[in-house]
């Protein structure tokens, strides 16, 4: 719970080694499809982790199961995952949104990741990630397997659309 960590552990300042980049460095990028060529959208980020976290970036393949596509989610040891793609085409990025309001409820950062990795569709992971109750500030970038695209930010106050291609 990494951006928990942050907010409830040492704090985001104390978290990064002298030196390191502040985590609002982040950035998402996203590319929905205009035209019929079935083409699909993209969604993709840097992940500026503290220096401590390199060398134990892992990608986990989630088998799947039942109505559940299968999924690819980037992560780092000993967490439950960062961002992902699922073979729906749904896929995630986040960003921390350190101005935002955090608390110590709501769903923290990694489960929304695969919460919305289990939708198979764009429609059905953009209505679950604006009704969901978030622990952190967060910016999500989202993408379906039909060309769209959608930013959400999060937080404990509850989440908006920020923007959405159609």
């Amino acid at each position: 719970l990494m951006d928990e960590y942050w907010y409830h552990g040492k704090g985001i300042a104390e978290a990064w080694e002298e030196g390191s980049p502040a985590p609002e460095h982040c950035t998402a990028f996203a590319l929905a499809s205009h035209d019929e060529s079935d083409a699909p959208a993209i969604v993709a980020q840097t992940m500026d982790l503290e220096s401590f976290r390199d060398g134990y970036q892992t990608v986990l393949r989630v088998a799947p199961e039942g109505d559940l596509p299968e999924q690819l989610v980037f992560s780092h040891a000993g967490m439950v995952g960062l961002c992902g793609v699922n073979a729906a085409g749904v896929a995630i990025s986040c960003n921390n949104l350190s101005q935002l309001n955090h608390g110590t409820t709501g769903l923290p950062v990694a489960f929304v990741v695969r919460a919305i990795l289990q939708r198979s569709t764009f429609d059905d992971a953009l209505s679950a990630l604006l009704e969901m109750t978030h622990a952190s500030g967060q910016n999500y970038t989202i993408c379906g397997g039909d060309g769209r695209i959608a930013m959400v930010e999060g937080s404990e106050n509850g989440a908006s659309l920020y923007f959405r291609s159609d």
